[in-house]
């Protein structure tokens, strides 16, 4: 395997395994049992590492889609109450028109009694 060509990528194994030896010699003053690290717990944190990683980004990613469907739900309703908003207009004008040729209509029923 190729060494980690970014520092960044190789900073939690090494706080973590700072953090472990600064636990063992506290563990070791107070006389309690040592944990030792070996290889095999190396790679056991790197592949739990990259597990949580992997789940992470997982449910980021769908928490990303489920956001972008519903701005494509907001987007389409906002473009529906426009084309609403013009359709009410035009039957507000047609409704003016037709209020306005029955009160005509009205004033020529009363004119006539």
């Amino acid at each position: 395997n190729d060494p980690p060509t970014d520092k960044r990528s190789s900073m939690p194994s090494c706080s973590s395994t700072k953090t472990m030896h600064m636990l063992n010699n506290k563990l070791t003053k107070r006389g309690q049992r040592v944990t030792a690290i070996t290889p095999r717990h190396y790679l056991d944190f790197i592949q739990h590492y990259v597990t949580l990683y992997n789940e992470k980004r997982s449910d980021l990613e769908e928490q990303q889609l489920h956001l972008n469907v519903g701005l494509g739900k907001i987007s389409d309703t906002v473009k529906q109450v426009e084309e609403l908003r013009k359709s009410l207009a035009k039957k507000q004008i047609e409704l003016d028109e037709k209020n306005e040729l029955a009160n005509q209509k009205l004033k020529q029923m009363m004119e006539d009694q």
